[in-house]
């Protein structure tokens, strides 16, 4: 556990790096940018981004590039916290480790998913190579999907992902939904884990929290997406719903997965504590409305909470955040969407 000097550092440490995030200001004046290279020039010439486009030619860079040096800047300030957690001993390193291999191997089935499996290496986090028991170039070098298990071998995933490829064997198509609810299951369960071993007191329930707070999020999104694209059954939900984690009771989920429709989901979430605070947000689809309600507990967390925990991994999100808002913008210009709508996809830009 930290001593009290380490924890104000840390603290200190996570609130200077917030102190560079986007103002509502550089919103607007990325909004009213029209192309990828005004949008590279201006996070290069008047933000925190300077540092790594520095180098860039941003008037004509591609939005793919931009996308990826943003990306890369993220991990490097993950890596900049993980680095000084490291040396003094404790648990978010290895937290961070297990949620960064999850995201790598996701990102790259979305890729090949979507047939372009060689994209993967323009994204692939340099410092997480050397740091996972994933060979990622290894996984860069994969045309189909059965080769995945040669590079899994060995560690946590293969055993996860080896049912997919046999179903995948036999049907031809991946099923990629179930495959990232089994992963996020693996994650969620194993930073849980850690948390309880890690951690005692009110340490330990302050990162439970934070978890199941996600693991909330999590099964509200997937019930929704499965009664409102197949109508799914109680039973097809229950098996990609993570049970014995969550702020939600085993009985709320299940009052939720019983549902008829995503109408009658809809009504039924109304119910519950997330549900409440939607009611307070304005939102188009139900992911932009149950992660704007998280923005605002994660900024409340960042702001007021003493531990050091969760101040890092609020942090964590909220940068996180950022990174999307700004993708979103970068695909909102290029559809030649208008800047007020692009706005109001963006989450946490106005607090």
């Amino acid at each position: 556990m930290l001593n009290r000097f380490s924890s104000n550092t840390i603290l200190a440490k996570a609130h200077a790096m917030y102190a560079g995030q986007l103002t509502a200001a550089d919103y607007n004046d990325l909004l009213n940018c029209k192309n990828v290279g005004e949008i590279a020039t201006y996070l290069k010439n008047r933000t925190v981004y300077a540092d790594v486009l520095q180098d860039a030619v941003t008037e004509t860079i591609h939005r793919k590039q931009l996308e990826a040096i943003l990306h890369k800047r993220l991990f490097g300030q993950y890596a900049s916290m993980c680095r000084y957690e490291l040396s003094i001993g404790t648990e978010l390193y290895r937290c961070f480790i297990i949620r960064a291999e999850v995201e790598e191997i996701l990102t790259f089935l979305r890729y090949l998913c979507n047939r372009h499996p060689e994209d993967y290496i323009y994204s692939m986090p340099p410092f997480l190579t050397e740091h996972t028991q994933l060979n990622l170039f290894a996984l860069a070098e994969i045309k189909e999907f059965e080769d995945i298990l040669r590079v899994l071998n060995g560690t946590d995933y293969f055993r996860i992902v080896e049912p997919f490829v046999r179903q995948y064997k036999e049907s031809g198509e991946i099923d990629y939904f179930s495959l990232e609810a089994e992963m996020k299951k693996f994650e969620f369960n194993a930073l849980c884990d850690i948390a309880d071993r890690a951690f005692s007191g009110r340490y330990r329930k302050e990162v439970r929290d934070f978890f199941e707070r996600e693991i909330d999020i999590e099964n509200i999104i997937n019930i929704y997406r499965l009664k409102h694209t197949i109508r799914a059954s109680k039973e097809e939900i229950d098996r990609v719903l993570v049970f014995g984690r969550s702020a939600l009771t085993k009985q709320e989920l299940e009052y939720l997965a019983a549902s008829s429709t995503d109408t009658d989901f809809l009504a039924r979430l109304k119910n519950t504590r997330i549900g409440q605070r939607l009611k307070e947000k304005n939102y188009s689809y139900l992911e932009e409305g149950v992660q704007k309600v998280r923005f605002d507990l994660e900024k409340r967390s960042f702001r007021f909470s003493t531990n050091p925990y969760i101040v890092m991994f609020s942090y964590m999100f909220l940068a996180q955040n950022e990174v999307r808002n700004i993708t979103h913008i970068i695909e909102g210009i290029r559809y030649a969407i208008p800047p007020e709508e692009i706005k109001s996809m963006l989450i946490g830009v106005d607090g």
